[in-house]
């Protein structure tokens, strides 16, 4: 898929992916920088319904990262705040 927007607003090139469980249908994106891929959000429509053929669910975008050897010393093991921690080798 070429020309997405995630939510921050950045361009980019994605991949999606569309679920189908019983009567719920649900395409999820995968967006990515169009020259190096680097990964920039996801988002989620549900659909097609009544409501029209795809309704925006959730959107996500990267503002910022940064790799770490150690995890913080307050991590719980999951993400929280929207804070998602990876930890390098």
């Amino acid at each position: 898929m070429a020309h997405l927007t995630d939510l921050a607003g950045s361009s980019g090139t994605g991949v999606s992916m569309i679920e189908n469980s019983g009567r719920n249908w649900g395409r999820f994106e995968l967006i990515f920088t169009p020259g190096t891929y680097q990964y920039l959000g996801t988002q989620f429509f549900r659909g097609p319904s009544a409501h029209g053929p795809w309704t925006l669910a959730d959107a996500s975008s990267l503002l910022s990262y940064k790799f770490v050897k150690t995890a913080p010393h307050d991590y719980t093991g999951g993400a929280s705040g929207g804070t998602t921690v990876c930890i390098s080798p």
